[in-house]
């Protein structure tokens, strides 16, 4: 069986305004069912053209609805993984259409996993979780929230040199593991390399989850730049808890440390990064300066 399952009563999740022509991302690790059946079929399939489709029309002619469909594995190989979410299906609407899969496809179907669940988060089996090709984790950022509250908890000057430690170790992951490749394209002119490698930072940080980034400055190319973050998820985390428990000001250091990690590393430079605006400030976005110093030792 490739899913785990705990039954569990709870509210739905909170639906807050959003973008509509954006979606949301929900990922595959875990799903949580409320108030009527849904079915999650894991197909085990030949890598071939046309496979998904033939599945979905399957499911259609049975008059279900698919509320979500994803491959959650890149099928490079001989089969691929394809995992369906199907609405207002309990558990003999979820065997009838397996067995109505695998009659109609044949031996295109290597196995189907069929879970069915109510009231219930359930957890799908898998090997790793991977961002492109690097091992990742998920942290909710409630998760963050209260992690990043506890080391306040252990006083202030203490946390400002831990969070920005940490922060400057992601900075230079995300250079090392996405844009390191970037900057050696020799072939392109120096500058557009740096535009460009910037521009994917604000790529970067918003898949991660962190944050919707911009960064003034791209077409000069100086020794200054202005970052406005916006959702930024450090700050927003610290919000909820507010003036009660200290955190008034400004209280970005694990940004501050991603800007200064990642920038240190793309131009080889020491940083000056600095805070100068923030949401718990009551203002609309997180801001900081970047000012590049004199050149970095090789890291």
């Amino acid at each position: 069986m490739s899913f785990w399952k705990i039954v569990l009563k709870r509210k739905g999740p909170l639906v807050k305004k959003r973008e509509k022509d954006i979606p949301d991302l929900y990922l595959d690790t875990v799903y949580f069912s409320e108030n009527k059946p849904l079915s999650l079929l894991l197909l085990k399939a030949i890598n071939k053209p046309g496979i998904i489709f033939k599945v979905t029309e399957i499911i259609a002619g049975k008059g279900k609805n698919i509320i979500k469909l994803n491959v959650p594995d890149i099928a490079f190989g001989d089969y691929g993984f394809v995992l369906i979410l199907i609405d207002n299906c309990d558990e003999s609407c979820g065997e009838d259409l397996k067995k109505e899969i695998v009659n109609r496809l044949g031996n295109d179907i290597i196995k189907i996993d069929v879970f069915t669940s109510t009231n219930s988060y359930v957890f799908l089996k898998y090997n790793r979780l991977l961002l492109l090709d690097d091992e990742s984790i998920v942290m909710t950022k409630r998760m963050i929230e209260r992690a990043i509250y506890y080391v306040y908890k252990k006083g202030m000057f203490n946390a400002t040199a831990f969070l920005t430690d940490f922060g400057r170790g992601i900075g230079e992951s995300i250079y090392d593991i996405f844009i390191s490749e970037l900057m050696k394209d020799v072939e392109r002119k120096y500058e557009e390399r740096l535009r460009d490698s910037l521009k994917m930072f604000t790529y970067i940080y918003k898949a991660l989850g962190l944050g919707d980034m911009l960064i003034e400055g791209l077409e000069e190319l100086g020794n200054s730049y202005r970052i406005i973050i916006r959702n930024n998820y450090e700050c927003t985390a610290l919000a909820k808890y507010g003036s009660k428990h200290g955190f008034v000001g400004k209280v970005g250091n694990m940004t501050k440390g991603v800007i200064e990690g990642f920038f240190r590393k793309l131009f080889n430079r020491e940083v000056s990064v600095k805070e100068i605006e923030c949401v718990l400030e009551g203002r609309q976005a997180d801001v900081f300066t970047v000012d590049l110093r004199e050149y970095a030792f090789e890291l």
